[in-house]
Parts: C-alpha cells; sequence; structure tokens
C-alpha cells in the first residue's frame, strides 16, 4: 500500500513537478519506509515551491532526529515555533533536542513553554522533571515529577526517577519505596526490574533499624 501511494505521487509530479504539497506527501511516505534522505529531498522541493508551514518543519525535524542530525531539527523546529508558537509538540521536541545537546537551561525553557499550551500532559512534566535531575535541581525535579504522575499514574519513568530521587538526594526512604515499587507495578518486565527490587530491598531494611 505505501508502495502504492508512492508510485501515484510520483506520477503525479512527474505531470506537474510544482505540485508543493504531493511533495510534502511523497515526504511522508518516504520517511515512512525508511528512505530518510529521499524524505528530506522531498520536504525541501516542497519549502522550496511556497509550501512552507509549521507542519513541514516539524516533519523536516522528525527525519533530521531519526538519523541523528539534532542541529539541523533544531533549526527546524524553530522554524515551526515561528509559524505556530502554541506548538506544545515542537516545545516538547526541541526540548529534548536540547537535551541531546546537554542544553539543560534550554531545554527545561521550552519544557516549561511545552507545559503552558498543554497542562495536562503527564509526560511533558516528566520531560521537565528530567531536566532538572540532569541539572542536579532535585526538588524542582520532584515537583514536575509528582505532576507527572498525577496526570499519568501509570508512568513507570517518573516513577522510577522520582524513587531515586528520594532515596539518593532527599533522604525520603518510605516515598523511595512507594515508588519503586509503582514502577515495578506499571512495568514489572522493564530492564532495570532486578537493580530496582535491589534498591527497594536495601530501602526496607533501612526502615527496619
Amino acid at each position: 500500500q505505501l508502495k502504492e501511494a508512492i508510485y501515484e505521487f510520483e506520477t503525479a509530479i512527474r505531470l506537474d513537478p510544482k505540485l508543493a504539497n504531493v511533495h510534502n506527501n511523497l515526504c511522508i511516505a518516504h520517511a515512512k519506509k525508511g528512505d530518510l534522505d529521499k524524505a528530506i529531498d522531498e520536504l525541501n522541493k516542497a519549502v522550496a515551491l511556497g509550501f512552507d508551514n509549521a507542519d513541514v518543519h516539524n516533519n523536516l525535524a522528525g527525519v533530521y532526529l531519526t538519523k541523528g542530525l539534532t542541529d539541523n531539527a533544531i533549526v527546524e523546529l524553530k522554524l515551526a515555533l515561528e509559524f505556530n508558537p502554541k506548538d506544545s509538540n515542537a516545545h516538547c521536541n526541541l526540548g529534548n533536542a536540547y537535551i541531546s545537546k546537554n542544553l539543560g537551561d534550554e531545554a527545561i525553557t521550552e519544557f516549561k513553554e511545552a507545559i503552558a499550551y498543554n497542562t495536562t500532559d503527564g509526560e511533558l512534566y516528566y520531560y521537565l522533571g528530567n531536566a532538572f535531575y540532569r541539572k542536579g535541581q532535585y526538588n524542582e525535579a520532584v515537583k514536575a515529577l509528582n505532576q507527572s504522575v498525577h496526570y499519568q499514574i501509570n508512568n513507570p519513568l517518573a516513577h522510577k526517577m522520582l524513587g531515586v530521587i528520594y532515596a539518593n538526594y532527599l533522604n525520603n526512604p518510605s516515598k523511595s519505596l512507594f515508588h519503586l515499587k509503582e514502577t515495578l507495578r506499571f512495568d514489572p518486565q522493564q530492564p532495570m526490574a532486578k537493580e530496582i527490587i535491589g534498591m527497594i530491598d536495601k530501602l526496607k531494611k533501612t526502615e527496619l533499624k
């Protein structure tokens, strides 16, 4: 079906190379197929023909991120936000791009912007908490992560990070135990399950003393 769609798009472009929206559709099809260089080429053609909007730049950023071209993705996400400053997903993706570049302050700014336009998304609070955690701002991280599990209680990553912070940095073994147990409840098969069980056993012994 994807092969047929690509054939139809390419046929339309052969008949009229200036169909910018078809170049955009062809980009999406190539990206789904894994032909990322072709996807980038088609999107650039769409932009050159005047099909220039937030979606195009978000799509191009997604392809660049998949290829590991973070700097290129950051440029495209900024352009997308010029078209639509309230795009929560673009702010979030830009924040994660900054995280990959170890630009913590910039990432925090973007995650806060994302939350401003989507105040009940637990995943966004997790990303913000993670950014604070990476900077060693543990109290701020806890605030964001607690919001994360408030809106998305079954987020094992947020619970795990809360468990680690309470155990290692805020000296609160009871809260750490609670969140580590929640981590295993929601994702018992996770790769770090054995390590988390070890932490739980150690904390239990601490509480008995």
